[in-house]
């Protein structure tokens, strides 16, 4: 039977533990890794999702693309129930944003509720 000093087992003992770790870190990693292609993914797929929208009937006033101190956009509709102003926040793509945006503005003409100064601005 062979032997091992302490010395020369705690130099085997850490390098095992040390080649341990390094292959948890990089099994993490490469899941982390995964897990955000996964989620890009599902996010991508979600953002270009189409969106209807009753203007009328949810009282809206304002479409904005706003980003509060983050990463990331979000497109809050502003409107008013029972009186009250509120917003609805929605994470969606530019694209999506804007197309909300025209029809926004298409509803207001033919409803005739675009102001003089919007239509100045046409």
């Amino acid at each position: 039977m062979i032997f091992m000093s302490n010395a020369k087992y705690q130099e085997f003992f850490d390098n095992e533990v040390n080649k341990r770790i390094a292959d948890i870190k990089e099994e993490y990693e490469k899941k982390i890794e995964e897990l955000n292609e996964t989620l890009d993914k599902i996010e991508d797929d979600n953002l270009d999702a189409s969106l209807a929208f009753d203007f009328p009937q949810m009282n809206v006033f304002s479409i904005e693309r706003v980003n509060y101190k983050t990463d990331h956009y979000k497109t809050v509709i502003g409107y008013i129930l029972n009186g009250s102003v509120k917003e609805w926040s929605l994470y969606c793509s530019l694209k999506q944003h804007e197309n909300l945006v025209n029809s926004y503005n298409e509803y207001k003409k033919v409803s005739g509720k675009v102001s003089d100064k919007e239509e100045k601005n046409d």
